[in-house]
Order: C-alpha cells, then sequence, then structure tokens
C-alpha cells in the first residue's frame, strides 16, 4: 500500500538494511562462527584421545563438539573464546556498516528532493478518534471523515472548513456527504449533535436522510425551490424586518441592501443588461424594502399601544363582574381564542375579529397574559413590494392612457409622493432621491429592469414560500434540538436558485449576529454546519469568503463540494483564493480537470526516491548498478484520475497534535485499496466461492444485467471486495448503510414530505397602497391636537415604557391625550430619561409640531 511508505527497487537489498534484519543477520553469523570454532577447537582436544581408539570416530567427533566445554584446556579457552567474540564484535560492525551503506535507502536519502510522505495507519489510529463504523452512538462532537479501517471510522473533531474536489457521478455524496450527515447525527449527547444546513439539488439526501435524522432527535425541513407549494416558509426579508425590531436599522439597510443587489446580479440578470439600470434597480428595491418593513413594524408598534389599552380596559371590565358572569366570561373569550387559532391556520387574519380588539369581545379574564401581534409585520415581505410598486405605477397608468411620456411622469409623481412623505433624512428617501433625479426615459428603464428581474415573485407558488419563515431561525443555533434544512431546487429552472445562495448568506449574517447579543458568549450554543454539495453551480453567496474566515470562531463551519478549482474560480474570482485557504482540509475525490489534478498533485508535494540505472551488454549476465536520489511528486496527476471507487486522498492543514497532544507532523492522507493477495490468500478465496456456490447454492445476482455471474467473475468480486475491506478506502452508503440511509429511489418524496404552503393566502399579506396614500393626504396640513394622533406616539411611547416605568402616565402625569406642547413640557420634568432617549422624544414632538403648522 502507498500509506506504507516503502521504496519498491531492489526489494532484496532494501529488506537486508532494515534495522531488524542486520541484527538478527549478524547474530546467526556469530552463531554460525563460534559453533564452528567449538568445533574445531574440540575436535583438537580429541585427537589424542582418538588416537587411542580410532575404531569409534562419531564418539569423538560427533555434533556434541558444537557446544561449549570450557572444562578442557587447563583454563586456557575462555580468554581463547574472549579473543573470538572480540573479532566477531570487530567482523560484525563492519559488516554493518558495509550493509546499511550499501543496501539501506537512508544513506543517500536524505530528503534533499523533498520530504512528503504518506502519514501510516498505525499514525492514523494515534492521531484520530476512533467512531463506529455505523449505528451506535459515540461520546463527544462530531468531525469530518479521515478514514477508516476495518469496522472503524476515524474523524477529525476539531471544527475546520474542507473543500472536496469531486466531479459528478464521482461518489462524493455516497461516499461523503451521507456520511457526514450520518456522522454528526450519531454524537452522544443531543448538544453536541450539529444543526446541518444541506443543499441537495435533486432531494436524494432529503428523501434517505428525513426519518433517520427524526429518529436521532433532529427537526428537519424543506426547503424546496422546485415545488414551492411544498416547502417550508421563507421570507428573505426576515432579516430586515429582526433588524428593525431589535434598533439594529444600520444592519437592516444593509441586509436589504445584500438581497437586493442578489437578485438583480444573478448570472441570469445580468446578461446583456446596462449596469446602471441594474445598480439603479438595486437602489430602488433596497429603497422599497426599508420602507414597507419599517413602516409596517410602525404600524404593529401603534397596534400594540391601542391593543394594550383595550387590553388593560376588558380586563379590568371582566374584574368588575361577579363570579358567575366571569365564568361565562371566560367561555366566551376561550370560544373566540379558539376561532382566531383556526384563523390564523387558515392565514386569515382580520383585526375586527382579533379576541382583544373583537368588539363582540367586552372582557378578558384577569389570568390571561397580553400577546404582542406582529399583523402589520406579515405584510412585509417581496411579494409586497412588487405589488405596492405595480399598484402605485399601474394607478399612474390607468390615469396616462397609452402615453408613454405621461405614464413615466405620473409613475414619478406615484411614487414621488410616498418617498416624499418619507423626511429628507431617511434611508429609503434618499436612495429614492437618485432615482427621481434621472430622466424620465432612464427612470422607465429602471423600473422595467426591476418588475423583470423580481417577476420571480410574483408566481403564485414563490409568493406563498416567500410570505413568510416557517421556523424561528434561532432554534438553529440555540434551540433544545439540532435542525436540519434541506434546500432543493430544480436543474431545468436556474430562476429561483439565487434563494438558495440568499438563505445560505442569511443564516450567516443572522446567526454571527446572535453571538453578539447581550449576554451571548460570541460563539453559538449548538455548532452549525453547511454542507454544500455543487457549491460550483450554485449563484455566487455574497461575503462567502468574510463568512469561510470568521465563522469558526462563531461556531460555523463549510463543507464545499466543487468539480474543478477552476469552476469555482470562475464563480468567486479573487474571492476564491481567500475561500480556498480558509478550507484546513482539502479532499480529492475524482475529477475530469486536468488542471486541478495538476494543482493538487503540486500541493501534495514532493518525495525523494532512488532512482536505479542498470548497465552493461545486452546479454551480460554481470550488470552493474548505480542508485541516485531524485525528486518524484507524492501523487502524479495521472495516478489522481486514476484512483478507484471508494479511494481519496486527504491534505490536511492544521493537525498538529495527536489524540493526546503530542506534535506531529501533518502528512497528507490517501484512503486506499490494500496490496492485491498473495497466492495463499487467493486460494482461500477459490475454495471459498467453490463451497458457496456448490454447496450453499448461492450465487451473486448482478442486478444491472438481470444474470447470475460466472465463478471466475464472483472470485474477482471477492477478491476485489476483500481489498476494498483490507484497506483503507471508504464505502458508499448502499454498502454499509442501506438499512439507516435507504435508496432514495425506494421512496416517494410526498410520503416523507409534509411540508406545504397551501395554505398561505399571500394576497391578504400585501402593504395597500391606497391605505398608505390616504393616510399621507389626510396627515398633509392635519393639525395634531393629542399626542396620540401622532404618527411618532408609538415609538415615544415605546421609550418611556423602557426608561421610566410601564405607569410612567400615572407617576408623571402623562397622557395620550395631552397637546403635543403640554405632553413635551411633562416629558422634561421627568429626571430618570437617559440623555439619549430624552433628545430623541423632543426631536420627534418638535417635528410633529412642526409638520402641524
Amino acid at each position: 500500500m502507498r500509506c506504507e511508505n516503502q521504496n519498491e527497487t531492489m526489494p532484496l537489498n532494501r529488506f537486508l538494511a532494515k534495522g531488524w534484519v542486520i541484527p538478527a543477520l549478524l547474530l546467526s553469523l556469530d552463531l554460525g562462527i563460534l559453533l564452528g570454532c567449538n568445533y574445531i577447537i574440540n575436535s583438537l582436544y580429541q585427537l589424542k584421545a582418538y588416537s587411542q581408539d580410532t575404531e569409534h570416530p562419531f564418539t569423538y567427533f560427533g555434533p556434541q563438539n558444537l557446544w561449549f566445554h570450557l572444562d578442557q584446556g587447563q583454563g586456557v579457552l575462555p580468554y581463547l573464546y574472549l579473543v573470538i567474540l572480540g573479532m566477531l564484535l570487530v567482523l560484525d560492525a563492519c559488516l554493518a556498516y558495509q550493509i546499511r551503506v550499501s543496501f539501506s535507502e537512508k544513506t543517500i536519502n536524505h530528503g534533499q528532493k523533498g520530504t512528503r510522505r504518506w502519514t501510516t495507519i498505525p499514525e492514523i489510529r494515534q492521531q484520530y478518534k476512533e467512531i463506529p463504523m455505523k449505528d451506535t452512538f459515540y461520546p463527544g462532537k462530531p468531525g469530518l471523515l479521515v478514514s477508516r479501517y476495518k469496522n472503524f471510522l476515524y474523524i477529525d473533531d476539531i471544527p475546520s472548513n474542507n473543500l472536496y474536489l469531486g466531479v459528478t457521478r464521482s461518489g462524493k455524496g455516497e461516499m461523503y456527504v451521507i456520511s457526514a450527515i450520518d456522522i454528526c447525527s450519531r454524537a452522544k449527547r443531543i448538544e453536541d449533535r450539529p444543526s446541518l444546513i444541506i443543499n441537495d439539488p435533486k432531494l436524494e439526501l432529503f428523501k434517505m436522510s428525513k426519518r433517520t435524522l427524526e429518529k436521532r432527535g433532529y427537526l428537519v425541513h424543506l426547503l424546496n425551490l422546485d415545488d414551492p407549494l411544498h416547502s417550508m416558509g421563507y421570507n428573505p426579508m426576515f432579516l430586515v424586518i429582526a433588524h428593525y425590531k431589535a434598533g439594529r436599522k444600520e444592519n437592516a439597510k444593509q441586509a436589504a441592501r445584500s438581497f437586493a443587489f442578489s437578485v438583480f446580479h444573478t448570472e441570469e440578470s445580468t446578461g446583456g443588461q446596462d449596469p446602471v439600470w441594474r445598480d439603479t434597480a438595486t437602489d430602488l428595491f433596497t429603497a422599497l424594502m426599508v420602507a414597507v418593513a419599517s413602516d409596517c413594524i410602525e404600524d404593529d408598534q401603534k397596534l400594540d399601544v391601542e391593543r394594550r389599552r383595550v387590553f388593560a380596559q376588558k380586563v379590568q371590565a371582566y374584574q368588575n363582574l361577579s363570579k358567575e358572569e366571569q365564568e361565562v366570561a371566560i367561555r366566551f373569550y376561550q370560544e373566540r381564542k379558539r376561532q382566531w387559532k383556526k384563523r390564523v391556520n387558515r392565514d386569515e387574519l382580520d383585526l375586527e375579529v382579533e379576541p382583544v380588539l373583537d368588539a363582540q369581545v367586552h372582557w378578558i379574564p384577569d389570568t390571561e397574559d397580553y400577546e404582542p401581534l406582529a399583523f402589520y409585520e406579515r405584510q412585509a415581505n417581496c411579494y409586497s413590494c412588487l405589488n405596492f410598486f405595480r399598484e402605485l405605477c399601474d394607478r399612474a397608468k390607468s390615469k396616462a392612457g397609452e402615453n408613454e411620456e405621461a405614464f413615466e411622469k405620473e409613475a414619478k409623481t406615484a411614487l414621488d409622493e410616498y418617498f416624499n412623505s418619507r423626511g429628507k433624512l431617511d434611508y429609503a428617501a434618499a436612495l429614492y432621491s437618485t432615482i427621481k433625479n434621472t430622466g424620465d426615459r432612464t427612470k422607465g428603464s429602471v423600473f422595467m429592469s426591476m418588475q423583470s428581474a423580481l417577476g420571480i415573485f410574483s408566481l403564485d407558488s414563490i409568493a406563498q414560500l416567500t410570505a413568510e419563515n416557517t421556523i424561528d431561525f434561532r432554534e438553529i443555533g440555540y434551540g433544545e434540538k439540532p435542525v436540519a434544512i434541506f434546500m432543493g431546487s430544480a436543474a431545468e429552472d436556474r430562476s429561483n436558485h439565487f434563494l438558495i445562495s440568499t438563505f445560505i448568506s442569511q443564516m450567516n449574517q443572522y446567526l454571527s449576529q446572535l453571538t453578539k447579543e447581550p449576554g451571548a458568549t460570541g460563539r453559538l450554543k449548538r455548532n452549525v454546519r453547511f454542507l454544500i454539495d455543487e457549491a460550483g453551480q450554485l449563484p455566487k453567496i455574497e461575503n462567502l469568503s468574510g463568512f469561510v474566515t470568521a465563522s469558526l470562531g462563531l461556531g460555523l463551519s463549510f463543507d464545499f463540494w466543487i468539480q474543478s478549482y477552476e469552476q469555482f474560480r470562475a464563480k468567486y474570482q479573487e474571492e476564491a483564493k481567500t475561500i480556498e485557504k480558509n478550507c484546513m482540509n482539502q479532499i480529492y475525490i475524482k475529477t475530469m480537470n486536468d488542471g486541478s489534478a495538476e494543482e493538487y498533485s503540486e500541493m501534495l508535494g514532493k518525495q525523494t526516491v532512488i532512482e536505479l540505472q542498470r548497465t552493461g551488454g545486452k546479454f551480460d549476465l554481470k550488470k552493474s548498478y548505480m542508485e541516485t536520489p531524485t525528486e518524484k511528486p507524492l501523487m502524479f496527476p495521472e495516478e489522481l484520475a486514476m484512483l478507484k471507487e471508494g479511494e481519496s486522498v486527504l491534505l490536511r492543514g492544521i493537525k498538529r497534535t495527536d489524540n493526546i497532544g503530542c506534535s506531529i507532523e501533518g502528512y497528507p492522507i490517501i484512503n486506499e485499496y490494500a496490496d492485491p493477495p498473495g497466492m495463499l490468500r487467493k486460494t482461500g478465496f477459490f475454495f471459498f466461492v467453490l463451497y458457496k456456490r456448490l454447496f450453499l447454492r448461492d450465487k451473486y445476482w448482478l442486478q444491472k444485467e438481470e444474470r447470475y455471474v460466472r465463478f471466475s467473475e464472483e472470485l474477482r468480486l471477492q477478491l476485489d471486495w476483500n481489498r476494498r475491506k483490507r484497506g483503507t478506502a471508504l464505502m458508499y452508503r448502499n454498502q454499509y448503510l442501506k438499512d439507516t440511509f435507504p435508496d432514495p429511489d425506494t421512496i416517494h418524496l410526498q410520503d416523507v414530505n409534509d411540508e406545504s404552503r397551501e395554505h398561505i393566502h399571500f394576497e391578504r399579506r400585501v402593504y395597500d397602497p391606497e391605505r398608505v396614500l390616504q393616510q399621507l393626504k389626510q396627515s398633509k396640513g392635519t393639525v395634531v391636537s393629542q399626542m396620540q394622533q401622532s404618527q411618532y406616539y408609538a415609538k415615544i411611547h415605546r421609550i418611556l415604557q423602557q426608561e421610566a416605568g410601564m405607569d410612567y402616565e400615572r407617576r408623571y402625569a402623562l397622557s395620550g391625550t395631552q397637546a403635543p406642547e403640554q405632553f413635551l413640557r411633562q416629558v422634561k420634568t421627568i429626571p430618570v430619561l437617559s440623555p439619549r432617549g430624552r433628545k430623541e422624544i423632543e426631536q420627534k414632538i418638535t417635528k410633529e409640531l412642526r409638520r402641524s403648522q
């Protein structure tokens, strides 16, 4: 085997030069010389006796003369033997030196041309965690599959990013992807099992893995772009919403821009289009997302103020009832709650029948806790933004008729009216101002470009998929159970593939942000592992190099499967170098790209080998040999291209200690077949196959040809399988994991997929432009007589609750019915307000007063 690092030139010479062979050889030689000396010395002493009894020579010159007889010679023999031993020692030293110098490779191979070699099997067992090959749970954290030996797998449990080189049908899924899922889910403690985010284009991994993962404690979800109606929900605007709700406005703006960039800068959207239009459309979509998200959240804040007020009134009314009336009120309220939950499940929310605001509900039991309602937040989604934009444009078109110039002017007026109302310093308004100042024809082109790129969100199925999030993504890194999310896509339609890249990017941004929240430790509670199969086929993941660089310290890690370096670099260009350098382990499976094989061979390094040259006449029996150290790649590109099924090569970067902490040198690892069996083993298998076929009537059935194999074929199969088992080559899933991860062809997707978006009414989750524009018209010139009428009241109310206490109105004589001037005077008397909070409140009230003048 290659991992034994044996030099195959002049094997007998190399054998004689081995450290244990030389002493054994010299000891045998010394023993022979000593026995010969004994025989000669003892025979000389027996000559006198033999001369008197010549008829029995065997008695005096037999085998007994080989042993030591020190009682002869009157004490001279011990000294004679000391001389002989001394001569033998000198002879041994000279002979050992000559053998070592003449036959040993080490005397001329000092690594002068290269010092690389393969990691041996004993070294692998010493350096990596050993786990059972299948089924059995094991202690500690999971990690990268490094190698296999006998019925054990060896894994690297140090968190790392990994890069796999494997062309389609090279076995990368069967060898590594499924094994990674299996190894991660077999950690003994559920806390040690990482959450998994897996790119699964053909949904084979999902079908094979779902039931097993659920048995092992995972919450399994499917983001199915091939059939969006049977998918988990994923709102690409969720990150914008999450940042706004947490008060991180700058992060929200950046998240909106990042998503807009991914929409307008995919391979499909950039072909033949003016970059100016794309960039301007990016600004417009960013402005729409920021505006809609912030407005919806502010509307929810206003709604929350009103619901809390009504909730308190109805609880007070309940407390004034008699016990009998309270029992009736409880039953009535619980029934209204049940009806509301049914509406929620059917996605038929209506504020008029919401239990708190329901006019028919007069009492709320004081045992009920107040629950916030994100009613308007539901309207912050991609379809809603597109619909909001189209509604304004359609209104303009209906007014302008068929006149293109009139349409552009009307569209300008409608959009301007909305964004101008947001104030000069508003981020969305500032973005829109760059579009507003362009020419009408340019603006029309931008509008067309945006509607074209966002057209994917107008599809009913995509609108339903992107209307909401099915799960709380916080659970991925902080949940009690690990989460596995599979991402499927259609190979024949790449128009929605950017959603997968966006999902990966947003998961990284969101989970990274969670580690920075107050009380966080700077690392996720549960590790998250991204298994990105066919990474080179996905649309570019924005800032992937940044994620890979900073991920490990946060508890995030990446595994990329690519077909070649060239494919990956064409996608990520300069970023690819950073990504590759941050992948500590690079695994070569098989690629058809010569450039990738040559580069990988170069990275494996060079070794020094002894080159043998033979000289002499053509028919001379006596030849001259000359050994010369020379340079040789650890593995030629041609050898990499010839790797067998199950074989792979691992180039490791940061492994520097073994299992007990001793320093090591991280040589490459090769997973390979054992050497061909010898004649004895072949004979054994010959009789085994013969017995199996003749007496057990057990013949191997070749499924693809629907026939039994011949005797010679089955013998070859047995010998080949034996070489694989005796070596370190990895097994395919169907060879050892078929019980827990069955063949995908035997499973129907609908039998394992219970995700559905069919109940989502996306048309009810839209930001209504009529309501917005009506509010704008009402607000123009309207004098706010009561503070609670102000659009800023919800924000002010929340600041006062946080800093002055939930009962600030009673303690500081404040009320929403007060005029803004009076409210401002009272706020100035509150001593507990922070300078920042006081300044923000005063600015908003002053702005309201100026607007009303």
